[in-house]
């Protein structure tokens, strides 16, 4: 896996995963080579070895503009702004 290549995507295109938000995307140090609405239908779709690329799973504007607190007893709470 080319972590650095693909953390240096990141870096360089940081809108890159805008247009996925809220699907899971695989990514190569090219950039996103697929998307789909669930982690099993991306591992489904031709071409795409999830042993061999970055999986993430794109925020949503909410998310994006939401404070994680996370806490042991609790869990994840999401507070929006």
């Amino acid at each position: 896996m080319e972590r650095d290549r693909i953390e240096k995507w990141e870096v360089e295109n940081p809108d890159g995963l805008d247009p996925y938000a809220g699907k899971w995307v695989a990514i190569t140090g090219k950039g996103v080579i697929a998307s789909a609405d669930s982690l099993k239908e991306l591992a489904a779709k031709k071409g795409v070895d999830l042993k061999k690329v970055l999986v993430t799973r794109a925020p949503t504007i909410e998310e994006n503009n939401a404070i994680w607190v996370l806490t042991q007893s609790v869990g994840r709470k999401n507070f929006s702004l």
